[in-house]
C-alpha cells in the first residue's frame, strides 16, 4: 500500500517496515497533548487523540491518500482496528457511540465509501462500540480541501454539517472519528452539530494529525 512491495503472508495492507516507520504521536497516553490543546479552546472537549503524525511527501501521505482516494474500505477498516487497539490498551472507557465525519452524498459516490466510517467500523470491531454513521449530515458539496489554507478551510466547513433529526443522542458521550485533522475546522463544525443534539461529552479520535 505504501512501498508497493509484495506482502508476506502475515502482513496486512502494509508491510511491517512501512508500518513501524509511520510516526506515532503517543497522544493516547497524554490527555493534554498537542491535538487536545489545539482544539480544547474552541469547543467543549473531553479528549482528543491521533494515532499518527501526517507529513507531506512521505509514507504517511501515501497512506492517507491511499485510504482517502482509492475505494478499498478494508484498508481503512484495518487501520481503524489499530486505532481501537491503541484505545483498548490505554484502558480508556469507550464512549457510548462512534460518529464518523460524514461525506456529502456526491463525494461518497465519487470515492465509493466514507473512509471515516470505515475507520469507525474497524475501531468498533475491537471495542464493540456502536457506530452511528448517519448521526450527522453534510449538506453542501465542496471541492477537495487538500490545497486550501486555514481560512478557506474554515469557510468551507462552517455550518455545512447538520444533525440528523431522527437520531437521539441526548445525554450520550460521543467519539467523533476522522482520517486526518489539519486546522480542526471540520471537527469544530461537526462539534456544533453534535452539541445541538445535547450530547453529554465529546471525544475526538483521528487516524492522523497534520504537522
Amino acid at each position: 500500500m505504501v512501498c508497493k512491495r509484495l506482502l508476506y503472508e502475515k502482513e496486512k495492507h502494509i508491510c511491517l517496515h512501512c508500518l513501524y516507520a509511520l510516526p506515532r504521536t503517543g497522544f493516547i497516553q497524554r490527555k493534554e497533548n498537542e491535538l487536545f490543546m489545539k482544539l480544547a479552546n474552541r469547543f467543549p472537549l473531553e479528549s482528543a487523540q491521533a494515532l499518527f503524525f501526517f507529513n507531506k511527501n512521505n509514507n504517511s501521505q501515501k497512506l492517507l491518500h491511499g485510504i482517502k482516494y482509492h475505494p478499498k474500505p478494508n484498508h481503512a477498516q484495518w487501520f481503524g482496528t489499530l486505532m481501537g487497539q491503541a484505545w483498548w490498551e490505554s484502558e480508556r472507557t469507550c464512549p457510548d457511540v462512534l460518529v464518523p465525519v460524514p461525506l456529502h452524498k456526491k463525494r461518497q459516490r465519487e470515492r465509493g465509501y466514507n473512509q471515516s466510517e470505515a475507520l469507525a467500523n474497524g475501531f468498533a470491531a475491537i471495542t464493540q462500540a456502536s457506530v452511528l454513521s448517519n448521526a450527522l449530515c453534510r449538506n453542501i458539496y465542496r471541492s477537495s480541501q487538500t490545497s486550501k489554507g486555514k481560512n478557506e478551510r474554515w469557510v468551507s466547513a462552517e455550518s455545512i454539517y447538520t444533525k440528523n433529526e431522527s437520531i437521539d443522542l441526548q445525554g450520550k458521550s460521543v467519539l467523533l472519528i476522522d482520517d486526518v485533522i489539519t486546522t480542526g475546522s471540520t471537527i469544530e463544525a461537526c462539534s456544533q452539530a453534535l452539541f445541538a443534539m445535547e450530547i453529554s461529552e465529546l471525544h475526538v479520535y483521528s487516524l492522523s494529525m497534520a504537522v
